[in-house]
């Protein structure tokens, strides 16, 4: 008896976890990034933040552009509008401009670190 007990019990809790995936993945045949206000196509637009010793970086698609020897230059390129002087900063303006952050890479080796940020299209 013991041993149909616990086969049902790990059956039923496969169950479990199995419609928790589910209901996690999907809501009206949509995907959770739907759901939570993301790109109703499903395509997003990429952007990356690079910061190197020879200055700062900003390029996303189309002409979405700009770059500048401190924080405070690529913020006025960009058309940022920036209280403090550095990356955190920068990181704010970005996500004010409706940037969400996917990745950050630091190459210490390089002396750079970038950031990677996603949009709906």
């Amino acid at each position: 008896m013991k041993k149909h007990a616990r086969l049902a019990f790990t059956f039923a809790l496969a169950a479990m976890i199995y419609l928790v995936v589910v209901a996690c993945t999907e809501q009206d045949g949509r995907s959770t990034a739907h759901a939570a206000g993301g790109s109703a196509s499903g395509k997003w637009e990429y952007a990356e933040l690079l910061v190197a010793a020879h200055g700062y970086f900003f390029e996303g698609p189309g002409d979405v552009y700009g770059k500048g020897k401190s924080a405070e230059e690529l913020a006025k390129a960009m058309g940022w509008t920036i209280k403090q002087t550095h990356t955190t900063a920068l990181l704010n303006a970005v996500g004010e401009d409706g940037w969400e952050l996917v990745s950050h890479v630091y190459a210490e080796g390089y002396s750079y670190a970038a950031w990677t940020f996603k949009r709906p299209k």
